[in-house]
């Protein structure tokens, strides 16, 4: 459902702006006048920064670690709760670490990107959202194959 809630306003977000630069039905508003050269951004793509991101942590902070779940089970059966309690926290510190590190990492590389690519050029801008739009569909996908290695597909057992 996230894959498919992401590949929506990012696919959304691609619309509007190809719209807008061939003048078809859907396409942003811009405040400036035609000729000021500014690829147009919807108000709420400007607006939505930090709500996204906090769906974004809710999402994945939601579903239950499995090796958190095998760790504690284990500690359970061996009469060790406390190291196992202790050994999940040292797990969820170093995935904090690891998501942090990556997601600066990545930020950093958009903004560098976006940076040497002229971002008031379109074609930058159309890179950029066709990058978001693919990869939101590969969450999609990924989301699908995963889903249906837990279904099961009819007549596997």
């Amino acid at each position: 459902m996230f894959g498919a809630w992401l590949l929506w306003r990012k696919g959304r977000a691609l619309w509007g702006l190809v719209a807008a630069r061939f003048g078809w039905p859907g396409a942003l508003v811009h405040q400036h006048g035609l000729d000021c050269g500014h690829i147009p951004l919807p108000v709420e793509e400007v607006n939505a920064t930090r709500r996204n991101g906090l769906g974004t942590i809710l999402a994945a902070g939601f579903r239950p670690c499995t090796g958190a779940i095998f760790v504690l089970v284990f500690a359970l059966r061996q009469d060790i709760y406390s190291a196992g309690i202790l050994a999940t926290f040292a797990m969820a510190l170093g995935t904090a670490v690891t998501v942090a590190a990556i997601a600066t990492i990545a930020v950093t590389a958009k903004s560098l990107a976006v940076r040497l690519a002229a971002p008031e050029s379109f074609a930058a801008v159309l890179a950029l959202r066709l990058a978001e739009a693919g990869l939101a569909a590969l969450v999609l996908v990924l989301g699908l194959v995963l889903l249906t290695g837990v279904v099961g597909l009819p007549g596997q057992m």
